[in-house]
């Protein structure tokens, strides 16, 4: 049996706005540098701690690359080929494993985090399968969804919602010259994805700055006003 990387053996966690497998627009980092417009994993958000998703061998514990803190985890499928689920961006001194452990299904692996080229918390999970020495991957979502028993979900939770469903209340628009505490909750979920700036409810010449910043890597209007669109991409 598999589970979803949050331990669950039946719901699927939530998919971040731009993490879904395969193609997309390329994000700008806080690093300055640019994701891959082919993305070959999950971001997956709204959870803690990361849960194996399948026993193997600990192959990588520790730094990789722009992955940032990263596990690998290998194990042989029933065709042969070698399988490695990798878990990234995982905060610093969380790695719960060490390479060459054998681990079984639902093992602490280590807890969400920003490290490496990530936009914000979450964990970019890669299925890679090994084949006559070539590699291949798999959308994890799909991948994940077949194999867990009794599974509510194969599809992100970022698809389309029921016809019934009532439309997601945002928060009230703000711009420059804006003040109080929906100004306070921007800066707050702006500083929480590695931004400096002030948590003063006042939205001024920086926080107009990091707003327009996160527009143009989102491929938005670029005009520092906060309303539906720009508080979906930060979560909201």
């Amino acid at each position: 049996m598999t589970r979803w990387p949050d331990g669950s053996t039946s719901k699927q966690p939530k998919v971040s706005p731009w993490g879904a497998y395969g193609p997309r627009k390329s994000v700008k980092l806080p690093n300055g540098q640019y994701s891959t417009s082919n993305h070959q994993g999950t971001d997956f958000i709204g959870f803690k701690k990361v849960k194996a998703v399948r026993g193997g061998t600990v192959t990588l514990a520790g730094p990789f690359s722009g992955f940032g803190n990263c596990v690998i985890v290998r194990f042989t499928a029933e065709s042969g080929s070698l399988v490695d689920i990798l878990y990234a961006h995982l905060k610093d001194g969380s790695i719960k494993v060490r390479k060459g452990q054998k681990i079984q299904e639902g093992d602490d692996i280590g807890t969400m985090g920003s490290t490496g080229n990530a936009d914000g918390n979450n964990l970019h999970l890669e299925v890679r399968y090994w084949t006559n020495g070539k590699l291949s991957h798999r959308d994890p979502v799909e991948w994940i969804g077949k194999l867990v028993k009794g599974s509510s979900s194969a599809k992100p939770v970022t698809a389309a919602p029921k016809p019934a469903a009532k439309p997601k209340k945002h928060p009230p628009t703000v711009k420059r010259g804006s003040r109080g505490e929906t100004v306070k909750k921007l800066q707050r979920i702006l500083v929480k994805r590695n931004h400096t700036m002030p948590v003063d409810g006042i939205f001024g010449g920086r926080t107009d700055e990091v707003v327009r910043a996160v527009q143009k890597r989102h491929g938005l209007t670029v005009d520092g006003i906060v309303g539906p669109k720009t508080w979906t991409v930060l979560g909201c």
